[in-house]
């Protein structure tokens, strides 16, 4: 699996954008939200200075289509030369992740064969069995 060292600050909004969108694709998260910091990243790279400051300034990035509230946050943070925190929160606990994988000879997740889902053993949860329907992975 590839990794990148963690991004510090000063971090312009589109890096920032992307790398949160790398993040949550290798995290696994669902593809509407990988999508949204994606589309965000393009539409930041596409304007020029003087808007982007304009928009900072007025607080109107989220009258841009394809800017939300999250992706107003991230680029706001970053333009003030801020590592911003949705970036920082994924970047610990990827580092989290990895290190778990790391330390751990069980599986951090696995894809169960009965109900085809992929679920993070619980401490609850029996080792080697799926903690949503309780089937071991590969098994019907």
């Amino acid at each position: 699996m590839k990794t990148f060292a963690p991004l510090t600050a000063p971090v312009d909004p589109v890096t920032a954008l992307t790398r949160i969108a790398w993040l949550l694709e290798r995290d696994g998260q669902r593809s509407y939200r990988i999508e949204a910091f994606r589309k965000a990243a393009g539409i930041v790279a596409a304007m020029d200075d003087d808007e982007l400051g304009r928009r900072l300034r007025d607080c109107t990035l989220t009258e841009v289509a394809g800017i939300g509230t999250t992706t107003a946050s991230v680029i706001t943070e970053a333009s003030a030369g801020e590592l911003p925190d949705y970036l920082d929160r994924l970047q610990q606990t990827s580092i989290r992740m990895r290190t778990r994988r790391a330390n751990s000879s069980s599986p951090v997740s696995a894809r169960c064969g009965r109900c085809s889902t992929v679920s993070i053993p619980t401490a609850s949860s029996p080792p080697g069995r799926c903690r949503d329907c309780g089937s071991g992975p590969g098994l019907p």
